[in-house]
């Protein structure tokens, strides 16, 4: 879990909050983990990561497109919510398809608490439908 976390876009910043993860990490491990600088060239970690937050969807589009929506997830996690963002119109459908997959989203135990997530789908004639989950600090507004 700590290398997944130093893979996270904001854990780049040197001499960071990140610092204390990194000695946790070296302190279990014996080892020193990456620079910030070494995982910008190259961070296996970053594909597991891309991978939790990824989900197919059936294919609801012919040709190519793109969308971002915002979701919202309560207790469960279960998906409240979705609003289209921004992005082509034709994957608007896929508003009922977000609302029927599952998603690994950390929530608080016992808390009852409702997540706000960006999510981007994109489809494609080669692969179908993805969904991905952006990091949690890409929501800064959702109005």
């Amino acid at each position: 879990m700590y290398h997944l976390a130093l893979s996270t876009p904001g854990s780049h910043t040197p001499g960071g909050s990140w610092d204390d993860t990194r000695h946790r990490l070296e302190h279990l491990t014996g080892a020193m983990p990456p620079s910030p600088m070494e995982r910008l060239h190259g961070d296996p970690n970053g594909a597991e990561l891309s991978e939790l937050r990824t989900v197919k969807l059936k294919h609801l589009v012919p040709g190519s497109a793109t969308a971002e929506f915002f979701l919202l997830f309560s207790p469960g996690p279960k998906l409240e919510a979705v609003a289209f963002i921004s992005g082509s119109e034709r994957p608007k459908s896929a508003r009922d398809a977000l609302l029927e997959v599952k998603f690994q989203v950390a929530h608080p135990e016992g808390s009852s608490a409702r997540l706000v997530r960006r999510a981007i789908v994109m489809c494609s004639n080669v692969s179908g439908c993805n969904a991905v989950l952006y990091t949690p600090d890409s929501v800064h507004s959702v109005k």
